[in-house]
């Protein structure tokens, strides 16, 4: 969850830009299980919170800013480059700030969504925002939440409070880690193009009766069926690997490489 958090507020200053001309920084806290009314922070002024759903799971996330913390959104989204102590927002906002609100607290949802992706590959999407008015505990489901305070504001802390499934979280991580590959150490596969193979370039086949076997004399000329011209087989280990065909090359019978098995065949003699 913390790394979760610590990607997310990396996030949020690339989407509100402000945030770095306040050069704002977050303090973020240690995680918790239960829901975000358990969060000190949540009870300071009205509240705006963004919900995040997975469309083919049971996975959830929440994003929820307080009341000082939409102060200073509200803010900057206007224009505002100096931290002030707190912007006096009433407990029901306005149709106005919850329309800009509601526009600023999405793209940050977006932002959570990516930095749940990441960390975990779980994909979640904002399903609805709204403005906590009538909300109750018993109404909210437990999770893992984590504190995000913007740092400048002792007495009123803006801080944003990230919820998220702890299950859901929790499978994530397990699998993230069962699919992650080991990495071998570079240098084994360095080492390995040095090893010898032994290639095998076969002439041709040949069956012969047990008789004929039995009676074979040396001078005796055995006729394959391949024609002169005939590319050879290659093995590597068994395997066909490579078409060749037969040449002499500094006295020595040798095979030239035409290509790999499964490629077209060059047409034409090869002469050496």
């Amino acid at each position: 969850m913390g790394k979760i958090a610590e990607q997310y507020s990396r996030a949020t200053k690339r989407t509100l830009p402000f945030l770095l001309r306040q050069r704002t920084q977050y303090r973020v806290g240690e995680p918790s299980i239960g829901t975000f009314f358990d969060s000190e922070s949540i009870q300071i002024g009205p509240c705006y919170m963004v919900e995040l759903e997975d469309p083919a799971g049971s996975a959830w996330a929440t994003l929820t800013l307080n009341g000082p913390c939409l102060g200073r959104l509200l803010e900057g989204s206007l224009g505002s480059s100096q931290i002030s102590e707190g912007a006096t927002l009433k407990q029901n906002l306005t149709l106005a700030q919850k329309v800009l609100i509601k526009k600023i607290s999405e793209k940050l949802g977006g932002d959570l969504c990516d930095a749940i992706r990441r960390e975990t590959q779980l994909v979640l999407e904002v399903s609805n925002s709204r403005a906590l008015e009538d909300e109750t505990e018993d109404s909210l489901r437990d999770g893992l939440f984590i504190e995000l305070c913007l740092e400048g504001e002792a007495e009123s802390p803006a801080a944003m409070i990230l919820s998220m499934s702890a299950e859901a979280l929790d499978n994530a991580v397990r699998q993230c880690e069962d699919a992650e590959p080991s990495r071998g150490d570079p240098r084994v596969a360095e080492a390995l193009l040095g090893v010898q193979v032994a290639l095998v370039a076969e002439l041709g086949r040949l069956e012969l009766g047990v008789g004929q076997l039995v009676n074979l004399k040396p001078g005796q000329v055995l006729r394959l069926p391949n024609l002169v011209d005939t590319p050879l087989s290659v093995r590597v280990g068994g395997l066909e690997k490579f078409c060749a065909t037969p040449l002499t090359s500094r006295g020595q019978l040798s095979v030239q490489v035409l290509n790999r098995i499964g490629a077209p065949v060059p047409k034409g003699n090869i002469s050496g």
